[in-house]
């Protein structure tokens, strides 16, 4: 890395101090938001598993008591069957 810099600002001379410090703000600011997008999504997954709602979920699939098509068949059917929720073209 530092020396890929060296060559941008010394030998090409193509980014500048200023180019730099933007290149510096703007990648911080993504990884910002990356950072409380994967932080967001580890603390969902905690909820989740501490509340037990995927175990409810499957114990309630495996009391229907049905083969293992028909039980592929209506999880698909369930991801599938239901209306987008962003607004679609008319």
């Amino acid at each position: 890395m530092v020396y890929s810099l060296f060559v941008t600002m010394v030998v090409y001379r193509t980014v500048g101090l200023v180019e730099l410090r933007q290149i510096i703000v703007s990648s911080v600011v993504l990884i910002g938001q990356i950072l409380i997008i994967v932080t967001s999504a580890g603390v969902y997954s905690w909820l989740m598993t501490t509340s037990g709602i995927p175990q409810s979920i499957i114990a309630g699939i495996a009391a229907l008591h049905l083969p293992h098509w028909q039980t592929l068949l209506f999880v698909n059917a369930g991801r599938f069957g239901r209306r987008p929720s962003w607004p679609t073209a008319k």
